[in-house]
C-alpha cells in the first residue's frame, strides 16, 4: 500500500506527471488519508487548479481514500504535533497497515523512517522511475527542470538520481 501525502502529489500534478506515479506504484494500492484530500480541496479553492487533476483520480476511485479507523484516530494523536494532519494521518496509516510513505517534507520524511515506515521522496520516485525503465534519463532530467521551474523548488543532490 502506497500513501502519498499533499506536497508530492502537488508536485507531480504541477507538471502534468501524476500518471507516472501510477507508472510507477500501479501493482499497489494507492491512496490517501482524509486529512490529505481536505488539504487538495483546500489548495482548489484557493486557486492551485492543478491539484484538480488529483481530486479527479479521487472521484473516479483510481486513487483510493483511506479512511481512519478508531484505533488509528487514537495513534495519530501520539505523533509530534510539528507534523502538519496529511503527514500525520498518512504517517498513522502506514504504521497500522505496514503502508509505504511518499513524500517530500523533510521532517515527516525523518520521523516516518525512525517510526520504521518504508519512505520515498521525490528524488528516489525521480530515481526509480528511470532506473526501472518507465521514463529515460532525458525525461527524468526535463521533468526535474519542470519541478524546479514551476515549484519554484530546488532538487538537492540531483546527481543521486543518475548515480549508477
Amino acid at each position: 500500500m502506497i500513501v502519498p501525502d499533499t506536497n508530492i502529489l502537488g508536485t507531480f500534478a504541477r507538471v502534468n506527471a501524476l500518471h507516472l506515479l501510477s507508472d510507477l506504484f500501479g501493482k499497489e494500492a494507492m491512496g490517501i488519508v482524509p486529512a490529505v484530500y481536505a488539504e487538495l480541496v483546500a489548495g482548489l479553492r484557493e486557486g492551485r487548479s492543478f491539484l484538480q487533476a488529483v481530486v479527479r483520480q479521487v472521484e473516479q476511485g483510481r486513487l483510493k481514500l483511506f479512511a481512519l479507523s478508531a484505533d488509528e484516530v487514537i495513534q495519530r494523536q501520539n505523533l509530534p504535533t510539528s507534523l502538519a494532519d496529511g503527514e500525520a494521518e498518512s504517517i498513522t496509516v502506514c504504521l497500522a497497515r505496514s503502508g509505504a510513505f511518499l513524500t517530500n517534507d523533510r521532517r515527516a520524511r525523518n520521523f516516518a523512517r525512525k517510526e520504521g515506515i518504508e519512505v520515498f521522496d521525490l528524488s528516489e520516485v525521480l530515481r526509480s522511475l528511470w532506473k526501472l525503465g518507465i521514463c529515460s534519463k532525458q525525461k527524468i532530467r526535463q521533468l526535474v527542470a519542470d519541478i524546479e521551474n514551476k515549484e519554484g523548488m530546488v532538487i538537492k543532490h540531483k546527481e543521486r538520481i543518475f548515480a549508477k
